[in-house]
């Protein structure tokens, strides 16, 4: 741009207040303008060449934060971590200079939080002053990680070839309407969380149910409401 740079324009749009996620899109990448740039609270650092998905999955991101700051009661993530934010630098700090440290402070701070939502994501890539592209690619490759809160007590069913043939589609819409909630959900009370799984390894004791790490087979639909208890 003839005059000011993108950085400087992006000053210029925080001085002004203007509610925008910003996605900075370079040919030109460097450490310093990624730093300036998550400092100034961008969404996202893309340096080209980009696949289409990885630009839609940003640009999705960026309409989440809109929608955070104009309805901002609706979304209280910014709070939940707000009180285990010192906690979160001390391990970005820790490992900051270690070479392959993404993985490590990813790890770590999904066991002080219990997940990684955007907002954390986005606190440990200018922690580590890398994309949060880089941070999201990791996040979402690596069955380990989750981006949505999980309760005290996670129930996954295993709706696996031997599993889905033993009514485990039934057992699972059993699990739906006693906690009143969908796949990938938690309970208003944060005590359970449900997930299903494509296989869980034990086709032997189909259908499968785990809760935390205790497998529980041949189950029914009846079963259900005993294995909460």
């Amino acid at each position: 741009m003839p005059e000011v740079n993108g950085i400087d324009l992006i000053k210029w749009m925080k001085d002004s207040k203007h509610q925008t996620g910003i996605i900075i899109i370079t040919g030109f990448p460097s450490q310093e303008t990624i730093k300036d740039a998550l400092d100034l609270g961008i969404i996202d650092y893309l340096p080209k060449p980009f696949t289409p998905s990885l630009l839609s999955d940003v640009v999705s991101r960026a309409l989440t934060w809109v929608r955070t700051k104009a309805y901002p009661e609706k979304i209280s993530e910014e709070e939940e971590i707000a009180a285990k934010s010192a906690d979160l630098e001390k391990i970005i700090s820790a490992n900051r200079t270690r070479p392959g440290s993404l993985i490590p402070v990813l790890q770590q701070a999904q066991g002080l939080i219990g997940y990684l939502p955007p907002s954390v994501q986005r606190h440990i890539a200018k922690g580590l002053n890398i994309p949060v592209s880089e941070v999201h690619s990791v996040v979402s490759f690596y069955s380990f990680f989750t981006m949505k809160p999980k309760g005290k007590h996670n129930i996954r069913v295993c709706l696996g070839t031997a599993c889905y043939v033993n009514r485990a589609e039934e057992i699972l819409q059993k699990f739906r309407e006693i906690l009143n909630i969908e796949v990938g959900e938690v309970t208003k009370d944060r005590k359970f969380s449900l997930e299903s799984v494509r296989c869980l390894g034990a086709c032997g004791l189909a259908p499968v149910v785990v809760v935390d790490n205790e497998t529980h087979g041949s189950i029914n639909p009846v079963k259900t409401s005993e294995i909460l208890k």
